[in-house]
């Protein structure tokens, strides 16, 4: 079995933009294009989240049509309001935003559904620091994953598991309480309903 992947879910939104895209919309025919040749009806895409949000970071406002670079100050606005609809963005068609890119495949399966993609999945990669063979690395941060062309690695949303990979789940869903909060329940039971229920 294929070791699961560390994703996220995140939105798909698209805004208009004055710079240059390939994806156009045709408002009088309500219409969706891949076409980088015509000059109007220039639409960006972005891939946001509800990950936290830090200096530096993009984001789309609480309007949901404005696009903002956070710095310190803004920081300070944002901790103080909590507005949780401001979501930070992972990755986008706007090269300008210097952020991980959405691949072309992905833009031209967008337009074929005329926008009807709402959600998808993309890897991440863990930052660590230290680490040696007595210790465990510190994990520092989860990044967007890349290609060698900068694009990110996105997969649709599942909505169904095969029996190895809801154990696989379970045992990390174990670990993961075991190792924050100690056991409630043994390994073993765990074992155990994963075998007489799955």
């Amino acid at each position: 079995m294929e070791k699961l992947k560390d994703k996220i879910r995140v939105k798909v939104i698209m805004l208009p933009t004055e710079s240059k895209s390939i994806i156009r919309k045709i408002d009088e025919i309500n219409t969706l294009v891949f076409d980088p040749i015509m000059k109007f009806g220039n639409q960006h895409l972005y891939f946001i989240s509800d990950r936290e949000i830090k200096d530096f970071d993009y984001v789309v406002l609480g309007d949901g049509k404005t696009i903002h670079h956070m710095s310190p100050t803004d920081m300070v606005d944002y901790l103080e309001s909590q507005s949780s609809s401001t979501k930070r963005i992972e990755a986008s068609t706007d090269p300008s935003l210097h952020l991980p890119l959405i691949g072309e495949a992905f833009i031209q399966k967008y337009v074929k559904e005329q926008g009807d993609i709402k959600e998808v999945m993309i890897e991440m990669s863990t930052i660590t620091w230290g680490g040696t063979v007595e210790t465990t690395p510190v994990e520092i941060e989860k990044v967007v994953k890349m290609r060698k062309d900068y694009t990110v690695i996105i997969s649709p949303i599942k909505d169904n598991w095969t029996r190895e990979e809801v154990t696989e789940l379970m045992s990390r869903a174990f670990n993961m309480g075991y190792n924050y909060k100690g056991s409630v329940t043994s390994r073993v039971s765990i074992d155990n309903w994963i075998a007489q229920n799955l």
